[in-house]
């Protein structure tokens, strides 16, 4: 099948290059990425600004491109101005999870939400961990799965996908969970830069301790793949009544 493929880690990310030589043998494999990394840029487009492209040739690789521009800019590009029309999209793997409220900030759910909004099949894919990362249960369960995967009609968005790094543990299976409630611990602090004062901001993951939900974040912490179907909807639907309500 025809493969689009992209991230936030930048086009020569070692888990982006490992997933283009799993599946690169069986499929055709198209790249447009950032030619740089672009973690935490989420849904950003860059409008009424020039965007620079530079064709690059990766073995195994039918057409790829380094964008200087965010990840959803990316998926923007191949759809609109290469005129690519991918079986599915697939944006990571990322170094780091994409679990709770990351997924708001994260250039990989960015990129697969517009291949959602192109009304393409898109997946977001991320590898757990942080330092000693191994992609292999990224790649293999993608290879493995990508036919199972696509059965879904992704009429509603993409599917957001967390693997535990097989670095650190056995994957023990896989679980369809919502996604999760994680808050950081944020701070700034205060650095002299230059002459001038800057402010940084900084912090660590809360520890969750409501483990009885189906969330994202409990599968990846019991050791399973996270699934979460994710939709463009922003819409709180439960929550209708009541504006009505106090508006009358």
């Amino acid at each position: 099948m025809n493969i689009l493929l992209t991230n936030d880690d930048g086009i020569d990310a070692v888990g982006f290059l490992q997933l283009v030589r799993t599946l690169a043998p069986i499929h055709n494999i198209y790249i447009c990425a950032p030619d740089r990394e672009r973690s935490g840029y989420s849904h950003y487009l860059r409008f009424r600004k020039p965007i620079y492209a530079e064709c690059r040739q990766i073995e195994g690789v039918e057409l790829a491109y380094a964008i200087d521009g965010a990840p959803a800019d990316c998926v923007m590009f191949a759809i609109r101005y290469l005129k690519l029309r991918p079986d599915v999209i697939i944006s990571g793997p990322n170094r780091g999870p994409n679990l709770a409220c990351d997924i708001i900030y994260s250039g990989t759910v960015g990129a697969a939400q517009e291949g959602a909004i192109l009304g393409f099949k898109s997946i977001a894919l991320s590898c757990c961990a942080s330092t000693d990362v191994d992609y292999s249960g990224c790649c293999d369960y993608i290879l493995n799965n990508l036919t199972r995967l696509l059965a879904y009609d992704y009429k509603n968005g993409p599917l957001n996908i967390n693997v535990p790094s097989t670095a650190l543990c056995n994957i023990k299976g896989v679980k369809v969970t919502t996604q999760g409630n994680r808050p950081y611990n944020d701070y700034y602090s205060v650095k002299e830069l230059d002459g001038r004062t800057a402010y940084c901001l900084e912090g660590d993951m809360s520890t969750v301790t409501d483990l009885d939900n189906e969330w994202d974040i409990n599968a990846v912490n019991s050791n399973y793949i996270s699934i979460t179907p994710l939709t463009l909807d922003r819409t709180s639907y439960i929550d209708l009544v009541q504006v009505e309500d106090i508006l009358k």
